[in-house]
């Protein structure tokens, strides 16, 4: 049993981290979560109970309009708890998305700098050849660069719309 709200929050952190891939492949990531914060929340009363005595903050929530009217001081703490392992769920997912659009930023680098190598092998060995053996290879050469440009653009263009999704959709 957990019993301090940190210890929630990096169990929230840990698991937004696993899920990572999902959530940003997921058609709606913020109730990807919201439900990974929900999951976190204890449901007993004597764990919110400990929770309570161990943080006596959990008896405040930043949203109080959400908690008008409720009596029942343990969905106080649960609400207070969940605002907590919402905001965790939150900050790791966004740290963890700008670690995965700088590491997408370099590979798109590499890449380009891929393709123009490609390119400039390309063009050396369709301007450079008049023997017919030579030629020969250098036709093999280029067919085989064609083919890896093709395959390095394909990695460069699935990148960009990860990154376009990224910065745009999460």
């Amino acid at each position: 049993m957990t019993n301090s709200i940190i210890e929630l929050q990096q169990d929230i952190a840990d698991s937004v981290a696993l899920d990572f891939e999902d959530i940003i492949s997921s058609d709606y990531p913020t109730d990807r979560l919201h439900e990974i914060a929900d999951s976190g929340v204890p449901i007993y009363n004597y764990e919110l109970a400990q929770m309570l005595s161990n943080d006596f903050t959990l008896a405040y929530v930043d949203d109080e309009g959400c908690v008008e009217g409720v009596t029942d001081v343990f969905k106080i703490i649960s609400f207070a708890i969940y605002e907590r392992l919402l905001s965790a769920a939150y900050e790791a997912f966004e740290k963890l998305k700008e670690d995965k659009l700088e590491h997408l930023a370099e590979l798109q680098e590499n890449l380009e700098k891929k393709l123009d190598l490609i390119d400039g092998a390309i063009s050396v060995l369709v301007f450079d050849g008049d023997l017919s053996t030579r030629i020969k290879v250098e036709r093999y050469l280029i067919d085989e660069l064609k083919e890896e440009h093709e395959e390095v653009t394909e990695e460069y263009e699935a990148n960009a719309i990860i990154i376009h999704d990224l910065e745009n959709n999460c």
